[in-house]
């Protein structure tokens, strides 16, 4: 079993079901998928924490994305390819709500918190990871 720490802005999204997926670097393990994902917040300190009860894997992929070095652009993130495939726009703004940056209140918000969030951990460039996706308990 593989688990996986997320920061707190994350936890309300992952309780609700909303955040269904995680984008990690590539790793010696990952999950993979029929097999359960233990989901914790505040990993290796005294803070740390389970959030949900351990959800199933159901699929993983390897990801790409662009990120843009001008902070001027209309957006940072240039793109995203999931295995492979480009999203468009409307795929990468419903991308950032599956992985936990949406609103229910204002999905269409979730583009950009999900570029200030990845500038700020990352940097510009390109990101190549995987998506793990897993079940709603």
């Amino acid at each position: 079993m593989v688990a996986y720490s997320f920061n707190r802005q994350f936890m309300e999204p992952i309780q609700l079901g909303a955040k269904l997926q995680t984008v990690r670097g590539f790793r010696a393990r990952h999950a993979r998928p029929g097999e359960p994902i233990q989901i914790y917040c505040g990993m290796r300190t005294r803070a740390c924490f389970k959030v949900i009860p351990d959800p199933v894997c159901t699929e993983v992929c390897e990801v790409s994305i662009e990120l843009e070095a001008r902070l001027a652009a209309k957006h940072w993130i240039r793109g995203i390819e999931i295995d492979g495939v480009a999203l468009d726009g409307a795929e990468i703004e419903a991308f950032a709500f599956a992985d936990g940056f949406g609103q229910p209140d204002s999905p269409e918000q979730a583009r950009a918190k999900m570029e200030r969030f990845w500038i700020e951990q990352h940097g510009p460039g390109t990101f190549l990871g995987v998506l793990i996706k897993w079940q709603a308990a």
